[in-house]
């Protein structure tokens, strides 16, 4: 054991660790509570960056004095120590042997804490025991995690969500400072195409990002869907996670997935939610002040990657609609948005509240040069914008800008690399 967790704290002995390109400029609330006596989770997909995230602080703490040895970092992704995951006193007798073995234990880093069976308990004794002590943790997957700190940890945790790169991080991880219009629309489409994952992001070649994505994908259905809920139907999930993949963006009901899949509605409910929990897939509604029509009408998925999409069901030219709408629904989540969609005679595709109400109004549409699909895209927002008060409305295109007024109302027409990357600044300022 003391050769595992030597192996994963290199800082002890001196020896160099890859932090990866720095992406704490990106989520500055990591810094901001690192001096709070609080526990600091950060959750998201598998493979989002979450572990590169720790070495980057550990990397930060070091470099601000913590001594190398008052730092522990324990990864439970690791074989031996999942394998000690079921004894309750495992990690407490560990983290107290090697606190035993030093004079102070400044940091204690925990990653992919979901394996580890008894974590909640033990970060709890350590948080009520020792407060000199400060915990951060990642978790790939909701309903364990979260569960677990609600019953254990409540009034004791702050979680941060980390998703794959936006667009700003995509530009910076390809060294692009000052992209012409043409350099911009390209970078786009290899993001949209490919999606946000570090690894695949930095992958030169397209056809092995392809088979990294089909990796991910494989792993987060098997590590944090299939084995630890104990689903023995295997074609079952497979199939039902590619007709969500392939629905993205559409209105759906449960009904009609059992229906197509011959499965029944509480299976589909329930492996819908396992994919909601691993942070593959994410919801929204139709907005109603009513919580029981919301219920009741039908809902829509997006992933949590356009590049899981891409390399597991759509065809990326013939479906860039739905692959644009992903990436916004992405974008205004990680900006903490209340989103929803509207549907009345008409739809619009995000309906953006704070406090419950309606502020804004966002339709997505590759290309308006069709006057019969320009209508039908302000059709469906004007009656966004007139049904829920508001003053204005906004159209995201592939490369289209322009201002308009219809039927009175005034409409933005944005490009979705600008509109993109103005929300990833107005994301940092908000949280700088």
């Amino acid at each position: 054991m003391r050769i595992v967790v030597e192996r994963q704290n290199p800082w002890w002995q001196g020896i160099s660790y890859r932090t990866g390109i720095n992406r704490l400029g990106w989520y500055p609330d990591i810094l901001r509570f690192l001096s709070i006596p609080e526990i600091l989770i950060l959750l998201g997909p598998r493979r989002s960056g979450k572990s590169t995230l720790l070495y980057q602080v550990i990397n930060k703490c070091i470099l601000d004095g913590t001594p190398p040895a008052h730092i522990l970092y324990l990864n439970f992704d690791d074989a031996v120590l999942m394998s000690k995951s079921r004894d309750p006193a495992f990690l407490i007798t560990l983290i107290e042997s090697y606190k035993n073995e030093h004079t102070k234990l400044s940091y204690i880093f925990m990653d992919e804490i979901q394996n580890a069976e008894f974590w909640a308990q033990t970060i709890k004794t350590i948080y009520d025991t020792d407060p000199e002590i400060k915990c951060i943790l990642t978790g790939s997957s909701s309903i364990i995690v979260e569960e677990e700190m609600s019953l254990r940890l409540s009034g004791r945790y702050i979680p941060i969500r980390v998703f794959p790169l936006q667009f700003s991080e995509y530009l910076h991880f390809m060294n692009i400072t000052s992209p012409s219009t043409i350099e911009l629309h390209s970078h786009l489409h290899r993001y949209l195409n490919y999606g946000g994952f570090p690894r695949v992001v930095l992958e030169p070649d397209n056809a092995i990002k392809d088979i990294v994505l089909r990796q991910y994908y494989e792993t987060i259905y098997l590590k944090d869907i299939m084995y630890p809920r104990m689903i023995r139907s295997n074609h079952d999930l497979i199939q039902l996670l590619y007709l969500c993949l392939s629905s993205i963006g559409s209105p759906f009901s449960y009904n009609k997935m059992a229906r197509s899949l011959g499965i029944s509605v509480d299976t589909v409910k329930e492996y819908i939610s396992y994919a909601e929990a691993a942070y593959l897939l994410c919801m929204i509604r139709r907005f109603d002040f009513s919580a029981r029509s919301q219920e009741i009408h039908q809902k829509k998925l997006y992933c949590a990657d356009t590049g899981l999409i891409t390399a597991v069901s759509y065809q990326f030219s013939e479906n860039i609609g739905h692959i644009m709408e992903n990436a916004v629904c992405i974008s205004l989540l990680r900006n903490h948005r209340e989103i929803w969609y509207h549907k009345g005679r008409y739809e619009c595709d995000f309906l953006v509240t704070e406090g419950g109400k309606p502020c804004q109004a966002i339709q997505v549409a590759a290309l308006i040069q069709d006057e019969t699909v320009y209508k039908r895209e302000v059709r469906g927002l004007l009656e966004a914008v007139t049904s829920n008060n508001l003053s204005e409305g906004t159209i995201l295109t592939l490369d289209i800008e322009r201002e308009t007024i219809e039927s009175g109302v005034p409409i933005h027409i944005i490009p979705l690399a600008r509109w993109l990357m103005d929300t990833d600044k107005e994301r940092i300022t908000v949280s700088s």
